[in-house]
């Protein structure tokens, strides 16, 4: 059973991801796309750790990535929704490790939309750090979701299934005897 106690090497986070590249997983690291839990240096560098919630951001990240938004859009996402919101919302202390991290217990049943908008030319829009698609953000029960589409005004949707990811997540996880 996998458990959010457990601390997951780099080589076991590629393992995990064999369909991200790993200097793309480094590259979303540095990038502040997702967070690790900590560092370590094995004699031949320096090694980062994750827990189970930084394995769920990976997934969010990668779902993000193949649905073609840019890395400022998923950036945008990551550092606005997730890292602030879930984070003020529900935190829970991981006494072994001294991190704190969010339980997705509260949120697997939940969908997060993203909501397209139109803006100058088709959908982005500039920012400092160059062009981003203009989105806006929302989690949403299931059973919300065709109300929220009714009230939004925005021209079009991509949907992340929450549940879906953190058990594709999980199973992969067993599938390689992991947990």
């Amino acid at each position: 059973m996998v458990t959010e106690a457990r601390i997951y090497t780099q080589k076991e986070v590629n393992l995990i991801f064999d369909d991200v590249p790993a200097k793309t997983l480094l590259y979303w690291a540095r990038h502040g796309l997702i967070e690790w839990a900590g560092e370590k240096n094995d004699g031949r560098g320096i090694v980062r750790e994750y827990n189970l919630w930084h394995l769920y951001q990976i997934a969010v990240v990668r779902e993000l990535a193949e649905m073609g938004l840019s890395y400022i859009t998923i950036n945008f996402v990551m550092g606005n929704f997730f890292k602030g919101y879930l984070f003020e919302n529900d935190r829970v202390r991981n006494v072994q490790q001294g991190h704190e991290l969010v339980s997705l217990d509260k949120y697997v049943d939940r969908f997060l939309i993203l909501e397209k908008y139109k803006s100058g030319r088709g959908w982005t829009q500039k920012t400092n750090q160059g062009e981003m698609q203009a989105v806006g953000v929302t989690m949403v029960k299931k059973s919300d979701i065709g109300e929220f589409m009714k009230e939004s005004k925005a021209v079009g949707y991509d949907i992340l299934n929450l549940h879906e990811i953190t058990y594709r997540t999980n199973y992969r996880i067993e599938e390689l005897g992991l947990e």
